[in-house]
């Protein structure tokens, strides 16, 4: 914590105690969005990485090896970083096409899906905040993993499921981060990173040597990193009544 300071919008600032789970669809989106959160967390942060990114190729005749070439790099990233191997964790979803596996269905009479999967670690790591890409950014991957993410918290919580593990008491507070676009509304709180934390951010985003030319149209999100908070209330009708009261 010695190299940032995290500012709040409104009320205090969010204490780093906890397990945070940072859904990545891609596996470079957490540390372009949240790389200085990641260092802050230590061995609290975990990393989902959704996708296999066997699209992320530039030339037609590294389509073979780039999904494996990208494994290698976001190890070496997210370890520059100093994220534990142990908290880096993968699911190999078909990069592109992510709205094809959102949801929930069986296979052989076992449950499949990114839903399912999500619920089934949401129940294993139990988190206390789950961070993910926003509902409104312009990469569909980024906007079905938001979708799935948001919806598992309810599955994780209820009496579903159950051979997915046993159901959460408490539900995860959700949370987003900015990549391409800008979420919807101001942001809830803001990490400004010191030097150290800047470089090392600087540094693990090299690792993607495969990935640069993308990159490079976001590397400038530089230092100073938001998160933005979602809401999860059920719907309560109670809280329309008032409005026809005549």
């Amino acid at each position: 914590m010695a190299d940032c300071r995290i500012l709040a919008r409104e009320g205090e600032a969010p204490e780093l105690a906890g397990r945070w789970l940072f859904v990545s669809p891609h596996d470079d989106d957490a540390l372009i969005g949240a790389g200085c959160w990641l260092q802050a967390l230590g061995r609290n942060a975990h990393v989902l990485i959704v996708t296999d990114g066997s699209l992320g190729f530039a030339q037609p005749g590294a389509a073979a090896g780039i999904a494996a070439r990208r494994r290698a790099e976001a190890a070496a990233a997210y370890a520059e970083l100093g994220l534990p191997a142990e908290n880096l964790h993968r699911l190999e979803y078909p990069d592109g096409s992510l709205s094809r596996h959102t949801g929930s269905v069986t296979v052989q009479g076992k449950l499949a899906g990114l839903d399912c999967d999500l619920t089934r670690l949401y129940r294993t790591l139990r988190p206390s905040r789950v961070i993910t890409t926003d509902a409104a950014d312009w990469h569909p991957d980024h906007r079905a993993t938001f979708e799935s993410a948001r919806m598992a918290l309810f599955h994780a919580c209820a009496e579903i499921w159950l051979e997915l593990g046993q159901p959460l008491a408490q539900m995860p507070s959700l949370h987003s981060f900015a990549v391409y676009a800008p979420p919807n509304g101001p942001p809830a709180w803001c990490l400004e990173a010191g030097p150290a934390f800047a470089a090392r951010k600087a540094a693990a985003l090299e690792r993607f040597t495969s990935q640069q030319g993308i990159i490079a149209h976001v590397a400038e999100h530089g230092a100073t990193e938001y998160l933005w908070r979602v809401p999860t209330a059920p719907f309560d009708p109670g809280e329309y009544r008032a409005l026809f009261s005549n």
